[in-house]
């Protein structure tokens, strides 16, 4: 099977769709922004609510949702197991500052598929949205 280049089409090849949920709201526009600015990255919206976060995806179909660990109205892990058996080719990258053993081993559990500690170089984020940087 053949799959067209963007040199054969002359088109650009179709962007990553990132979804960020984050409860800060400064944070979450410069992410937005940072994710924005990569020539294959679109950031699709933004999200702060735990509540809100499920029908988002729904309705987005994102590729990557970039999940901070507290959203505004409570913990986001118990969301990733369930998220991930409705949209199973989503990849699910946790941003938190929450990063302990037992946070990671639990996210792994649930099935998300790399975790970045907020701090951490947005290089690093970049990476792990693209699929590069596994859960450690």
């Amino acid at each position: 099977m053949h799959t067209e280049t963007a040199t054969e089409t002359g088109r650009p090849p179709p962007r990553l769709r990132v979804l960020v949920a984050e409860d800060g709201a400064d944070l979450r526009r410069l992410l937005a922004l940072t994710i924005d600015a990569e020539a294959d990255l679109r950031c699709v919206g933004t999200v702060g609510s735990h509540d809100a976060l499920p029908a988002l995806v729904a309705e987005l179909q994102p590729d990557v949702l970039v999940l901070d660990l507290v959203l505004e109205d409570g913990s986001s892990l118990p969301l990733i197991g369930r998220l991930r058996a409705e949209h199973p080719r989503m990849r699910i990258v946790l941003y938190s500052g929450y990063v302990g053993s037992v946070v990671l081993g639990e996210a792994r559990r649930r099935g998300a598929t790399a975790c970045v500690a907020k701090g951490t170089d947005y290089d690093y984020l970049l990476d792990a949205i693209r699929g590069f940087a596994p859960l450690d």
